[in-house]
């Protein structure tokens, strides 16, 4: 019987490993930006220092976890005067909150090939939202695709003031290129 459940707690612990698959993020593949309205017109932008791990296996997504990190500093919207305003004090406050978060708590399958949706803890001046995120995973010889499309509200942050002039909505993007490791 000992030895019974010493194979069983193998066999699983086996089958947690081989059914996950870690990923390696492909920075210079991937891209994080957003685009705000902005006096009516749009306003894009996007962050070039980030990180993050991904486990996923569509096979096994009760064992997926992803996890990312952006370096508030790195913004880019191709005004550095604008950029300079949006680290301050009153948007991302970049020097008391250096970084954004996002922790994955869940994954779930949606009805339609390759797309999921993504729930976790996102972070944004030390605030912090619970977030479900639809995304499209596609894996092709050891490379993967992560692409995603979500709206958030800033104010929801702490992300400057209410503004007649500015909309509240932001659109995020991500194309994350990832290679198995």
């Amino acid at each position: 019987m000992k030895h019974q459940s010493l194979s069983l707690i193998f066999f699983f612990l086996f089958s947690t490993i081989a059914f996950s698959q870690n990923w390696e993020l492909n920075k210079p593949a991937s891209k994080i930006s957003f685009v705000i309205n902005n006096a009516g017109m749009s306003v894009d932008g996007s962050f070039s220092d980030f990180s993050g791990s991904m486990v996923f296996n569509p096979a096994d997504i009760a064992h997926a976890r992803i996890s990312g990190e952006v370096k508030v500093s790195t913004i880019n919207t191709g005004n550095e005067k604008r950029d300079n305003h949006l680290r301050g004090d009153t948007y991302f406050n970049s020097e008391r909150f250096p970084v954004m978060t996002f922790v994955s708590k869940k994954i779930t399958a949606t009805s339609d090939n390759n797309k999921y949706i993504l729930t976790g803890d996102l972070k944004i001046k030390g605030i912090t939202k619970e977030v479900s995120i639809p995304f499209t995973f596609i894996e092709k010889n050891n490379e993967g695709n992560f692409t995603c499309t979500f709206i958030i509200d800033r104010l929801d942050y702490g992300v400057g003031n209410s503004s007649w002039i500015l909309s509240d909505k932001v659109v995020i993007n991500l194309n994350i290129q990832v290679s198995k490791k």
